[in-house]
Parts: structure tokens; C-alpha cells; sequence
């Protein structure tokens, strides 16, 4: 089997999700690491931006509701610092959540001190996760621009 890219050049490995052929420097592309061709690691690098777009705007339509909800009822409390610290907590929660999914529980008795110890870790990482997800969601966009125009060629 000859590589998909470069017809001269003999496959070492195939692509993960098609099975195209992939020649070695198709294989260790710097920006395709994942032993995919590129068309799937463009659609890879697709899902990847629209998940991560998707968490962006969750926590933001959460932080906005809970600043308008607070300033509908009056409800900043005399440190306005704290406030926001608070709805940023509750805004990061969906990052949270999303960045520790694959953790379960194996018995199904620790499911409720699973889901409390889950929404109280995803608070957590959501926090330190947030920046993150922001500049790889630009990252991600820029990722796709350029492949856009290798697959162009």
C-alpha cells in the first residue's frame, strides 16, 4: 500500500479513523501526531474547536445570568471582587465537569458522594482550566486555518 499523500512513497501505518496509508513523514508530521491523514485530523481539529467552543459559551451565558440575575435582585454583596470570583467558580464548572467525564465510580453506592465530590472538583479545575480552553480554542482556530489551506492544495 502506497501512502495517500505521496502516491511514491510506501505506507508504514495506516490512518486511525479511514485507514488511508500513511508514509513515514506523513506519520511524523509535527502537527499531526495522532496517526491520522489529514482530512481526519482536519475534522479532528473541527470537533475539538466546537467542543471547546460549545464549554466557552456555557460558561459564559452562565456567568452573564448569574451578574444579571444579581444585579436584577440587588444581590452583589458589599465585596463586588468576591462576587465575581464566585460566578467565575460557577462559570468554570461545565470546563470542570468536561475535564474530569471519564472519572466513575465502580460501586453503585458512591454515585451520590461521587456526583457532590464531581460538581465540587469540577469548580476547581474549571477555574484553572478556563485561560486554558480560551487559548486552545484560538489555537485550535488558527490549527484549522492552516490545514485549511494545506488541504486546498
Amino acid at each position: 500500500m502506497n501512502c495517500y499523500k505521496h502516491n511514491n512513497k510506501n505506507a508504514v501505518s495506516q490512518c486511525k479513523k479511514c485507514g488511508k496509508g500513511l508514509c513515514s513523514d506523513c506519520l511524523n508530521d509535527n502537527e499531526n501526531n495522532e496517526g491520522l491523514c489529514l482530512s481526519c485530523y482536519f475534522n479532528n481539529l473541527k470537533s475539538k474547536k466546537q467542543t471547546t467552543l460549545n464549554l466557552l459559551i456555557s460558561s459564559l451565558i452562565i456567568f452573564v445570568f448569574l451578574i444579571l440575575f444579581s444585579i436584577k435582585n440587588n444581590a452583589f454583596s458589599s465585596s463586588v471582587r468576591s462576587d465575581i470570583l464566585l460566578f467565575y467558580s460557577l462559570a468554570s464548572i461545565p470546563i470542570g465537569w468536561n475535564a474530569i467525564f471519564k472519572l466513575n465510580p465502580k460501586s453503585p453506592i458512591g454515585w451520590f458522594f461521587y456526583f457532590n465530590f464531581k460538581v465540587a472538583l469540577a469548580a476547581i479545575v474549571g477555574q484553572v482550566l478556563l485561560p486554558f480552553k480560551i487559548f486552545e480554542f484560538f489555537k485550535l482556530k488558527s490549527k484549522i486555518k492552516k490545514s485549511d489551506k494545506e488541504l486546498t492544495i
